[in-house]
């Protein structure tokens, strides 16, 4: 089977967004608000990169195929 990149990362995307609430970002309550505004900015980055790694990690399978 031949698939493009671009229909992997459309039909993957999305999976564990906190848009759509499954995967939620705490609140940090350190007592400094910036460091807590850093830590929430850092807790997405990570899962935006998850996200980019798990279709990558989908697009390598397919292309195997």
């Amino acid at each position: 089977m031949t698939s493009d990149r671009s229909s992997v990362l459309t039909s993957h995307s999305g999976g564990g967004d906190s848009a759509d609430g499954s995967t939620a970002i705490p609140d940090y309550q350190t007592g400094d608000e910036e460091e807590d505004s850093r830590l929430k900015k850092l807790h997405y980055a990570a899962l935006e990169f998850q996200k980019v790694q798990t279709n990558y990690v989908q697009y390598l399978k397919e292309m195997a195929e």
